[in-house]
């Protein structure tokens, strides 16, 4: 008795089930990434030897970092925000030492003519 082996003409390769473990695995990552909201920034604050102040109850913070990015990003938008709720509410001024005189000043500007007088420069206690 002879057997024939059987070659199939054409090889086909199913990858519906490869297709269906890659969208888990994207899924598992997107699921279990954690994104930060904003990146730390290394600020080097000026020194100052005045007493330190009682925390403030939930101030609104703008950083100025060296090269004179104001962050956030729309940091109009949160002062008119800002400006529009009843009472006062506290603002924290975060500029870098060597942050531009300009963009500091742009800043606190913006502060004074949204009546926003309760403005607190950030500083670091003097060694």
């Amino acid at each position: 008795m002879r057997l024939r082996e059987q070659h199939p003409d054409e090889v086909e390769v199913n990858i519906a089930p490869l297709i269906d473990v890659v969208f888990l695995l994207l899924i598992f990552f997107m699921l279990t990434t954690t994104f930060e909201k904003e990146a730390r920034l290394t600020i080097d604050l000026p020194a100052a030897e005045s007493p330190p102040q009682q925390p403030l109850e939930q101030p609104t913070e703008i950083t100025i970092d060296a090269g004179g990015t104001i962050y956030p990003a729309q940091w109009r938008a949160a002062l008119q925000q800002l400006s529009t709720l009843p009472g006062e509410h506290p603002l924290l001024l975060r500029a870098d030492r060597q942050a531009p005189h300009g963009a500091v000043v742009e800043v606190m500007d913006r502060a004074r003519q949204l009546h926003l007088l309760n403005l607190s420069i950030v500083t670091e206690s003097a060694p």
